[in-house]
């Protein structure tokens, strides 16, 4: 029993070394988890910013309402529109800004840079 007591008196310390020790790895890999969220959420948002603004260029809208209509997703996404026969071309362009500095040396450069394009036929 003397020995037991002696035993667990001596590993105090142990977890809390072991916490210390593993802690800034659990962290990073929640913050890159985080980051890796931000950039499929955002690459979501340009791909729907994308389909609204093709369906509002194959129903005739000038540039002006395809614009506003894509920015309503975020003031910072811009869209080019192309035209080539019967098909219009949408495509918008955005960014995301990194909060890990290991994730932000993955991706470089930061802010990543996400794109989508959407196309449909005029109506």
């Amino acid at each position: 029993m003397r020995k037991l007591r002696e035993s667990l008196r001596n590993r105090k310390g142990q977890a809390l070394v072991e916490m210390m020790l593993v802690l800034p790895f659990l962290l990073l890999i929640f913050s890159g988890v985080v980051d890796i969220g931000l950039v499929y959420q955002r690459n979501l948002m340009v791909n729907e910013a994308a389909r609204e603004g093709a369906r509002l260029a194959a129903l005739g809208k000038d540039n002006s309402a395809i614009l506003a209509a894509v920015q309503r997703y975020d003031s910072a996404l811009m869209a080019t529109t192309s035209v080539s026969g019967a098909k219009v071309t949408v495509t918008v362009k955005g960014t995301v800004d990194l909060n890990t500095p290991l994730i932000k040396k993955i991706f470089t450069p930061s802010p990543y840079p996400v794109q989508a394009s959407a196309t449909m036929l005029k109506e």
